[in-house]
């Protein structure tokens, strides 16, 4: 029974540390329609905001990530990632024209990337860490723990990730649930 217990746990432990690696097409399409590559973003890490124009928590989300991306730029690819199918491109101008936008707002297209990495929510955020010419999950959660008062956030998840990441640490940042909107596929 030992060894079963044993052999049980090596192989979950294999499983997750395999399923951390990110080996899908990152392919998205930009709002003119023409596609767009994330893996050819040769930054140190990527975060992708998963968003929706019709969810009301997303755009309490806007200026903690344009801030963010301010800071981070230079080494974090900062993209907004819409996977509902039930958004038009038109109520898609309008939220980007609505938040100023200057963080790429890319299209998941048949939710290949939100069902690739696992993304069951709008404001989930994932930083994907560049190793070489991989890339790997280093964080995914929320960006802080309040979803509606920035100035009342205790923990800020993302940056944490993002500064241990840059510095070449483990991840520390434990993160909470995702307050958010289901991100719902067309079947």
């Amino acid at each position: 029974m030992r060894k079963l217990i044993t052999f049980l746990l090596s192989f979950l432990f294999c499983s997750l540390a395999v399923a951390q690696n990110v080996d899908i097409p990152l392919l998205a399409v930009q709002i003119d329609g023409a596609p767009f590559d994330l893996k050819k973003d040769t930054r140190e890490g990527l975060v992708l905001f998963f968003t929706s124009s019709q969810c009301p928590f997303d755009d309490h989300y806007f200026t903690r990530l344009r801030d963010l991306n301010q800071g981070f730029k230079n080494k974090i690819g900062f993209y907004f990632i819409n996977a509902s199918f039930e958004d038009t491109r038109d109520e898609i101008r309008k939220q980007m024209n609505e938040w100023g936008n200057d963080i790429p707002y890319l299209l998941d297209e048949g939710n290949i990337i939100s069902k690739a990495l696992m993304v069951k929510r709008t404001t989930e955020c994932i930083l994907l860490k560049r190793n070489k010419t991989a890339l790997s999950i280093f964080y995914r959660g929320p960006i802080d723990d309040n979803p509606q008062v920035a100035n009342d956030a205790d923990h800020e998840y993302l940056e944490e990730a993002i500064k241990n990441l840059l510095e070449g640490r483990e991840n520390t940042a434990n993160s909470a649930r995702v307050a958010g909107c289901l991100i719902r596929d067309r079947y």
